[in-house]
């Protein structure tokens, strides 16, 4: 089936003996030359499965791209007497999809992704604890704590839990083995995810770290906006490793404030370890940044005049525990360079007449 600039295609492969998984094969039309990008897509229970107009569209925006994407159609067996779970099978399919795709001259092995939503989320997981195959992971919308979604009694979803996973280890100790490759991490507010930038990504960033993310090129962070479908639902999510401007455009929460010396001196936290704030690249080079320590002082009375009859050590306090800066920024490589530009003369600018026209 032939749309403008698309291709999809019906495609099947061996799954277990005897047996074939199925998929939606998406690519460019017309195709490029060589080897492309590609992301394997599992699902969730979306209504339609791999054919709901919300994988559809995901798989036409990679094609458009000019990436080749998988949509995997998931399968929910269960025979405890044999051992098959359906999540077990549903991981099993996507692994040998992976093999398949590998097998194909018009994919670039070392650029294979993978991304899903809801189980689709859940199953990325699985993906990258077993997976050295992959690239790049973005599991989105299932981020939390088994303990939010499991329990002795009932389970989120039980085709999404292998029996037993949950006394061995947790979401982020299993996803931080797929460290130091690019992952994205994303979770909304409106859910039982939207606790996971508070609770479950430091511990993640902290495993992150450890196996050898160490570095700015797999840092982690945050980043928001607004879901148009949703209305006040925000998008939160974490990212490691950007590579092309494109990548830093938009509103970003902070994770981590430091400075580093070229001279060799420790590494400092101006503002602590728990520093807070936001930065805000847009696409024309300019950007703006707020950064605070979580441990300053809040007021219940935020207006300006009750910050003026605050005391000096108030006034202090809140001056040694804030920085807001804008400026030009740029990427070098997977760094980028803020170019800050002085604050404006405040009390000047107010001194100043109105202008007429």
């Amino acid at each position: 089936m032939k749309r403008p600039g698309l291709r999809l295609q019906r495609v099947s492969w061996i799954g277990f003996p005897g047996m074939r998984a199925t998929g939606w094969l998406w690519s460019p039309d017309p195709q490029p030359a060589g080897r492309l990008p590609t992301v394997l897509c599992p699902h969730g229970h979306f209504r339609h499965g791999a054919r709901d107009p919300v994988i559809q569209a995901r798989c036409a925006a990679f094609a458009r791209f000019g990436w080749l994407a998988l949509a995997v159609d998931s399968v929910h067996v269960e025979d405890v007497a044999a051992g098959v779970n359906a999540i077990g099978a549903m991981t099993w399919h996507n692994q040998r999809a992976l093999g398949w795709l590998l097998e194909r001259d018009d994919v670039d092995p070392a650029r294979v992704a993978v991304t899903g939503a809801s189980g689709g989320g859940q199953q990325t997981y699985y993906l990258m604890a077993l997976e050295d195959r992959l690239a790049a992971a973005a599991p989105i919308v299932m981020a939390c704590y088994w303990g939010e979604i499991i329990s002795d009694t009932s389970a989120h979803c039980g085709c999404n839990h292998p029996p037993g996973l949950a006394a061995s280890t947790d979401v982020p100790e299993m996803c931080a083995v797929f460290a130091p490759r690019p992952a994205f991490f994303g979770s909304v507010t409106g859910d039982w995810t939207r606790n996971f930038p508070r609770q479950g990504l430091p511990e993640l960033t902290a495993h992150w770290r450890r196996l050898g993310a160490a570095t700015s090129k797999g840092a982690m962070g945050y980043w928001n906006d607004r879901l148009a479908e949703r209305g006040d639902n925000v998008a939160v999510g974490a990212a490691a490793g950007a590579h092309r401007p494109q990548d830093l455009i938009g509103a970003w929460d902070l994770a981590r404030c430091s400075v580093s010396f070229a001279d060799g001196r420790p590494e400092l936290e101006p503002f602590g370890a728990e520093a807070s704030g936001r930065l805000i690249y847009d696409a024309d080079g300019w950007m703006s940044a707020t950064l605070c320590s979580s441990a300053r002082a809040s007021h219940a009375d935020v207006r300006l005049e009750s910050a003026r009859r605050a005391s000096l050590a108030e006034r202090a306090a809140a001056y040694d525990s804030y920085m807001a800066y804008d400026g030009r920024w740029r990427l070098i490589q997977s760094d980028e360079a803020h170019e800050p530009k002085p604050a404006p003369d405040l009390e000047r600018e107010r001194s100043d007449p109105p202008k007429t026209s």
